[in-house]
């Protein structure tokens, strides 16, 4: 990163606007961050983070927080 970063080869990330709608949990709106890994031809790593404070609250609807640990999937996964 610290060579391409001198080169000035590194883009800026592509964000946009995602909108879903869940069955139970309604409209979710995410901004969407997508970034090339160019050492590894055709991977991209993409990051959804809620767009609004509605979004957040209604993500607990799906994803309930966990009791115990950081993790709300099953096994701690």
């Amino acid at each position: 990163f610290a060579e391409l970063w001198a080169r000035h080869e590194v883009a800026e990330a592509q964000m946009r606007l995602r909108i879903f709608r869940h069955p139970h949990a309604g409209e979710l709106r995410f901004t969407v961050s997508e970034l090339e890994v160019s050492v590894v031809p055709g991977t991209r790593l993409i990051v959804y983070t809620p767009e609004d404070a509605a979004t957040r609250a209604r993500l607990s609807v799906i994803c309930p927080p966990s009791s115990e640990g950081n993790s709300s999937l099953p096994n701690g996964r």
